[in-house]
């Protein structure tokens, strides 16, 4: 069960990393930090952390691994995979491109 959590957290973590560092990228370490992403991205990673360090002290290394690398990579496609054309009429949360490049809609910036 804690490796399924830790895989959820990984999962959500790997998904926010990519609008994080365009966002660091683009517009500026303050701006970044005074999103929503960078806060979920750093909460998920670290709780993810110690969510995985519970799991891999049940010494049963085993299941808490192979949930751990199942659940990642299956909650970062679902998070990133968009919706179908008569689902909803709003946009994805999360756009998916070519080649598995996700991404959130970008904000728009009231930089001048």
């Amino acid at each position: 069960m804690l490796g399924t959590i830790a895989g959820l957290l990984y999962g959500l973590s790997a998904t926010l990393m990519k609008p994080v560092v365009e966002g660091l990228h683009a517009d500026g370490l303050v701006d970044v930090i005074a999103g929503w992403e960078f806060w979920v991205w750093a909460i998920a990673g670290i709780v993810g952390f110690f969510v995985q360090q519970l799991s891999l002290a049940t010494s049963r290394l085993v299941p808490s691994v192979a949930t751990v690398s199942v659940a990642n990579p299956v909650v970062s496609v679902l998070l990133g995979a968009p919706r179908p054309a008569g689902a909803a009429r709003q946009r994805p949360a999360l756009a998916c491109g070519g080649r598995g490049r996700c991404a959130l809609p970008r904000r728009s910036s009231a930089r001048s």
